[in-house]
Order: structure tokens, then sequence, then C-alpha cells
């Protein structure tokens, strides 16, 4: 009887009779593995559980600041846009979109909520009247040139920094053109900037000017770029009013 259990021992486990002796000492082994895994796991938890809370304090400490930031963003660019020709009941108002970077975790008794993170788009009314809605759903063409004119006025951009306008004046006219020359103007006096226009308001404030034409050579069209003299530029920009040079 024990010779036959034996035998039904070696075909079940596959192993030869020392092999089964040896197999209490990897079943220790392997025991051991696992109460060392276990050991690790709850020693990564408690240090995913304390990095968790770091970065709560953090994103508490940023969504504050970015709150507070987001206000005073709006005003000033609100200030801005009234000197660009815009109502002086523009508003610009933040949206808060609320994303999440973790969820909620628990460790031993204690819960922590969600790690949430702030981020701000921004909805404007350019009239009194008129819901609040994103930039790209009923700003017109000049609306949007002026508005993007104000935010890069805002911008701490570097010393050395040069800004390309490409038609900023377009769908803007009358007095409006005056108000957006004396800002890029502004602009000006601290940083190089390279405007595109075909408004003589605009391109009598620059300090040098440079007429694009384009040509055709031989069935072949060649674009030409020319600094004019002080000469020229009073000829170009008589042309550019209208007027008969």
């Amino acid at each position: 009887s024990r010779l036959y259990k034996i035998s039904q021992l070696k075909r079940k486990l596959r192993r030869s009779i020392p092999d089964i002796l040896k197999l209490k000492a990897e079943i220790d082994s392997n025991l051991s593995f696992l109460d060392s895994c276990e050991i690790d796991l709850r020693q990564l938890s408690r240090k995913e559980f304390t990095c968790i809370q770091k970065l709560q304090d953090i994103l508490y400490a940023l969504n504050k600041q970015r709150e507070s930031a987001a206000s005073h963003f709006c005003s000033t660019l609100e200030k801005q846009l009234a000197g660009l020709g815009f109502s002086e009941h523009v508003k610009v108002c933040p949206l808060r979109d609320d994303i999440q970077l973790w969820p909620s975790t628990k460790h031993g008794k204690t819960e922590l909520p969600p790690c949430i993170e702030h981020h701000y788009r921004l909805l404007w009314a350019p009239n009194p009247g008129i819901k609040p809605q994103p930039l790209d759903k009923i700003a017109s063409g000049g609306e949007l040139s002026r508005f993007l004119l104000a935010v890069i006025g805002m911008q701490h951009l570097a010393d050395d920094s040069t800004l390309v306008f490409d038609e900023v004046d377009a769908g803007v006219g009358g007095t409006t053109l005056n108000r957006v020359s004396e800002r890029l103007s502004e602009l000006a006096e601290s940083r190089q900037i390279l405007l595109i226009t075909h408004w003589p308001q605009l391109a009598s404030s620059a300090l040098q000017h440079f007429l694009v034409t384009k040509e055709v050579h031989d069935n072949q069209t060649f674009t030409f770029c020319k600094l004019l003299t002080p000469k020229e530029r009073t000829s170009e920009l008589r042309r550019m009013e209208g007027k008969e040079v």
C-alpha cells in the first residue's frame, strides 16, 4: 500500500523520490519569497502614499496660484483690449478644467482624495449681453488679430526677441488702426518687430521699410524685397493711401 501511494505521488508530481524529498525545501523557499514580496509591496505602498501626499500639497499650492494668476491675467487683458478699440465692457473669463492626475488612494484606514490639477481656458464676450464663448467660435479675423496682439504685449519676452506680425490689421479699420499702430510702437521700443501690412497708418510708424514685390521673368515668378530710401518710403506711403505718386 505504501509503495502504491509512493508510485502515485511520483506520477502526480513527475519527480523522482530524491526530488520529492527536496520538495519541502522548495516550498519553504517559495513561501519565504512570497513573504519578502509582501513586505516589499507594503513598503512600496507606504512610499506611494507619501508621494501622493506631496503631490497633493504641490497641486494645492499650484492651483491656488493659477486661480489668482488667471483672475489677474483676465482683468489685465481686458484693459489691453479696451485700448485696442474693443468695447470698454469687454469681458475675458477663465474657464476651469479639472484634470485628474491620480485617483483616490487608500492606505490602512486613511483615504486620500484624487489628485486634481486645474487648467484654464479663456472665454470672452466682446460686447455686453453676449455670453462668454471660446475665442475661435465668435471672433472675427480682425478681433483675433487684436486679441493676440494684446496677449503678446503682456508676455515677458527676452530683450533680444523678435515679434513677427503678418497682417495683424486684417479686418481692422478707422480709428482702431491708430490704436493698433500706437500699441505696436510701444512694443517696438523694447524689442524688434517685423510687420507685414497694407495700411499706411501702420507702415508710417516703422523705422525702416521694405517693399515686397512679385515679378515675372521668362514665365517664372520671383519675389523681391527692397529696402526703401526715405524718398521711396514717402512715395510708397502715398501709393498705399491711394494718392498719385
